[in-house]
């Protein structure tokens, strides 16, 4: 593969290509009907950092839509939730957010 896209519904885009002479990978992103807007140059050494960083912004948006909770999740839910309350991962996270 010599590069990744990504276009969102928008038609805003993500491009991500190797740097062969420096040793990293080079974002692009694009807005619609436009050239090149931006770009950012991440060393290699530095991509796991990135990727996990995006990872922790996911988690911090809120479940996905018919996530699945963990055993572990559960248990933690029927001790932060009220009584009888249903354990969902939506009302899990909203505890998690107050800081239940």
């Amino acid at each position: 593969m010599s590069h990744f896209e990504y276009t969102d519904p928008d038609g805003d885009r993500l491009r991500i290509e190797p740097v062969p002479a420096r040793p990293s990978v080079l974002l692009i992103l694009g807005t619609q009907g436009e050239d090149d807007t931006a770009c950012l140059r991440i060393p290699l050494h530095h991509v796991e950092e990135v990727i996990a960083g995006l990872r922790d912004m996911a988690r911090q948006t809120g479940p996905l839509p018919g996530a699945r909770i963990t055993d572990e999740q559960r248990a933690h839910a029927a001790a932060v939730l009220p009584p009888g309350a249903r354990i969902t991962a939506q009302a899990l996270h909203a505890a998690e957010e107050a800081g239940a």
